[in-house]
Order: C-alpha cells, then structure tokens, then sequence
C-alpha cells in the first residue's frame, strides 16, 4: 500500500480557504445592492380643476365622498377610500389634481400668490426634463408635466434639478415655472 504523504504548506492553505470561502461569500452578498421594493410611480393627470364648492356626501357604508364643484361649472364626486391621497383632499381655492398610476390618486395643490395666470405651488422637488418637468414626489411617485408656453428653460434634455422649491402648476396642469410673483 502505498501512502501519501500532503505537504504541510498546501495544507494550510486548503484549510485556509475552506475557513475563508464562508466569509468571502457573506461579504459579497452584503455588498450587492438589493433591488427596489417598489419602483418609481409614475403618475398621471387625467382631471384639473380649482375647488369653487365643496361638499360632504353620505354614502353608503362607513365612508363618504366630496362634491366638488370645479371652475368652468363641472363638477366632481370624490370618494377618498378609493383614492391614494397624496396631500389630502382639496379645499375651496385649491388646484385638485386627479389621476392614474398603478393606483387613482388625488392631489391637493394650493395657490400662492396673487399673480396672473395663478400659481397652484408644489412643494418637492422638480427636474427639468426638456419639454416636459418631473416632481418628485417622495414616496408617492414622479408627476410629469408639460411645459406651459413661456416656461423658462435650462437649457437640457437630461433632467437637471430645479433649485427653487415651489414649482407652479396652472390651471391647466402644465409646469407654469417658480416665481409666485
């Protein structure tokens, strides 16, 4: 029979990596970003309107809905429970924006400033995307909006910051710029 005989340095070197193979693959787990739980809404609008009457209804079971009369004589039932709000529900003189995404939404905007045409004020931060400007709403998703004529641009197509805090929206839900004037 014949035997074999291991040399002492390969030895260690085997029990070396069997010690370190374990740890070598937590740490490359630990360092591998994990994906999103949930990715980006994308939120869009589908009815704008400033709140000229509000009313509470009853409905049937434990909830309610709002009868919201809106400039230019339309008017809106809004039922909360169906709804993500994302400001609350909008109140005589604010801009209501309501929309689609994964999931119906509804968006209080209030107006700041005594200026013509009106500034409804969304307090997050925007991005100027070319023709189109990006809120960013936090957890809530990204409000895309058209460019308003006259809006002032920066200059790029790549969805640079806006500085200033309050981005307008007119009464049409398009980006008017930031200047409450």
């Amino acid at each position: 029979m014949s035997s074999r005989r291991v040399r002492p340095g390969l030895a260690i070197l085997a029990f070396a990596l069997v010690l370190a193979l374990p740890l070598v693959l937590l740490l490359a787990g630990c360092s591998t970003p994990e994906p999103s739980a949930s990715p980006s809404r994308f939120l869009t609008i589908e009815t704008v309107g400033v709140v000229v009457e509000r009313e509470e209804l009853p409905d049937s079971g434990p909830s309610f809905r709002y009868r919201n009369s809106l400039d230019g004589g339309r008017t809106l039932d809004v039922k909360p429970a169906g709804l993500d709000q994302i400001t609350g529900p909008p109140l005589v003189g604010d801009q209501l924006l309501l929309g689609t995404g994964d999931r119906p939404w509804i968006m209080r905007v209030p107006r700041i400033g005594t200026r013509e045409p009106a500034c409804y004020a969304l307090g997050y931060p925007a991005f100027d995307c070319g023709a189109t400007v990006q809120v960013d709403l936090g957890g809530e998703g990204i409000l895309t909006l058209p460019k308003a004529p006259g809006y002032e641009n920066l200059g790029t197509d790549s969805c640079s910051e806006i500085l200033q805090k309050e981005q307008c929206v007119d009464s049409l839900g398009r980006a008017l710029g930031w200047d409450a004037g």
